[in-house]
């Protein structure tokens, strides 16, 4: 008895269909954000490639992008014989902050295949405080 494998060939892949891209933006968060999350983290980009995705993207870098911010309030907290910052009140909200780069992600939003600008990460984000003892 002899198995035989079949390989199958998607349509996809003869026709050069458009594949979904993630754009990461990077914004200027002017010390009013602690992390971008929700709205806008992560951005759908139909394109036939990554380089594609990045010419669609590449325009809006200098405009106005509405984000979700993280603003939950921090402050310093003493747990288990340590001092850490922990959210003592939590917060989200919208704003509208400049794009100022970003990147190009695989569709799962695993793996960086291009970026974009020079700035590599959100710039002026809050920090958290410093707590000693």
């Amino acid at each position: 008895m002899k198995i035989f494998l079949v390989i199958g060939i998607s349509l996809a892949a003869l026709t050069s269909a458009a594949e979904t891209y993630l754009f990461e933006p990077y914004v200027d968060a002017q010390y009013s954000c602690n992390w971008i999350e929700g709205l806008n983290y992560r951005i759908p980009v139909e394109a036939q490639s990554a380089e594609e995705a990045l010419a669609l993207v590449k325009p809006q870098v200098g405009q106005s992008l509405v984000v979700g911010c993280n603003r939950d309030i921090y402050q310093c907290v003493h747990k288990d014989g340590d001092v850490e910052p922990r959210p003592i009140s939590f917060s989200h909200e919208e704003r509208s902050l400049m794009l100022i780069g970003g990147r190009i992600l695989n569709s799962e939003g695993t793996q960086e295949l291009l970026q974009i600008g020079q700035v590599h990460y959100h710039r002026n984000l809050r920090p958290l405080p410093k707590c000693k003892w």
